[in-house]
């Protein structure tokens, strides 16, 4: 199913933290050669910024017509490396999307399988099935379908161009991902737009309604090593379960430090919750050092404010306040292929919609990129750095 020479159905040569068809080190041994390729000039260690020692690291990509700072993180310092690396490389294969293209309103070109105000959509979106448009093809996860894609929805820049365009679609990174092959980057960013959904499910909740998860129970080496991390300087922290009825587990990461007194969030969604909570908690490390760093464009104003106002240390929940152990069950497979095969039919059983993608890559051994579409989830446009803290 991919362009890359590897492929989804071999057995997962990765397990701690992430579930990935090689080890990052052989990833990295891949994409050191092409990181100038994709004009990525310098691969920095930030993780002593902060007082975790949780690994972070920022790729550098000066001449981006998105974003010049990503970041990526792990339990390991060569499985942040990588992470933040593969994610400038989507925003590469993002910016400038040379696939063939057909053109015409929805009425001429779409297939009618979905309708683009499912889409993620601008404020006051002008889109229509008579806009004219640009369109990709695009493949269904499980059946191979062909299915047209607005170029618009997939290609993401800022540079100016010297032309009106109606406000149409929500350009953001929500479902674009990278891998080893193209099922790992579908399967990975098929995990986003479920994970995004979720958060969308509890945004605006009181938290006293959340259901946090007791960290007592969690006995994954690594989720213990990353909570012990967080103790250890004095952090604040709070683990919800956001899972819902979409029944793949999804978790938030609430942290607060009095040397940081701003409550970021993390996130993550993955069939084996150990490495759902994995991601959570490295991302919640990872939009702190974001912060502390001042390098990432896409910071809002509001959060170097808010450090003008110190938040207190939040206050312990109530007895009032849902708390379950963390035993969901682990459901990954020995594959990728099987994974990424069981959470679209879990997408098709409870949403009824079957998730498509189109294929980015350029060819490049051991480098893939999808941008994948689950019509009818639901996404956070503001979601970002800082957990908007609702009332108990």
């Amino acid at each position: 199913m991919g362009v890359a020479a590897m492929t989804g159905s071999a057995g997962k040569g990765h397990l701690r933290g992430t579930h990935r068809l090689v080890p990052p080190e052989q990833t990295w041994a891949a994409i050191r050669p092409l990181l100038s390729v994709f004009g990525i000039t310098r691969i920095a260690d930030v993780t002593g910024l902060d007082d975790l020692g949780i690994p972070v690291y920022q790729a550098i990509r000066p001449a981006s017509a998105t974003l010049a700072v990503s970041q990526g993180k792990g339990v390991t310092h060569d499985l942040a490396k990588v992470s933040a690396a593969m994610e400038m490389i989507e925003f590469a294969h993002a910016e400038r999307v040379t696939l063939p293209t057909a053109r015409g309103p929805a009425t001429e070109c779409g297939d009618g399988s979905y309708g683009l105000r499912e889409l993620q959509l601008v404020a006051g979106s002008l889109v229509s099935d008579t806009v004219v448009l640009d369109w990709l093809q695009g493949r269904t996860v499980l059946s191979g379908r062909t299915v047209p894609v607005p170029k618009q929805y997939v290609e993401m820049s800022n540079e100016f161009r010297r032309e009106w365009a109606p406000p149409l679609f929500e350009t953001s990174t929500n479902g674009l991902a990278s891998g080893n092959c193209l099922d790992e980057a579908v399967l990975h960013g098929l995990y986003e737009l479920i994970e995004r959904d979720c958060l969308s499910g509890i945004e605006g909740m009181p938290r006293s309604t959340h259901t946090r998860v007791d960290p007592e129970t969690i006995h994954d080496d690594d989720c213990q090593w990353l909570m012990a991390r967080f103790r250890a300087a004095d952090n604040w922290f709070e683990i919800v379960d956001a899972t819902n009825d979409l029944d793949l587990p999804c978790y938030v990461v609430n942290l607060w430090s009095p040397s940081f007194p701003v409550l970021v969030s993390g996130s993550g969604c993955h069939l084996d919750p150990a490495v759902a909570l994995n991601r959570a908690l490295t991302e919640a490390a990872q939009s702190r050092l974001a912060i502390i760093s001042g390098t990432r464009e896409s910071i809002p104003e509001q959060v170097y404010l808010l450090q003008h106002v110190r938040q207190e240390r939040p206050p312990p929940p109530g007895d009032d306040v849902p708390t379950v152990a963390f035993t969901r069950p682990d459901r990954a497979d020995t594959t990728l292929a099987d994974d990424l095969t069981a959470v679209a039919e879990q997408l098709v059983r409870r949403r009824g919609r079957e998730p498509f993608y189109v294929d980015l890559g350029l060819g490049h051994e051991a480098i893939a990129v999808a941008k994948v579409v689950a019509p009818g989830l639901r996404f956070e446009a503001a979601h970002g750095l800082v957990e908007r803290v609702g009332p108990r």
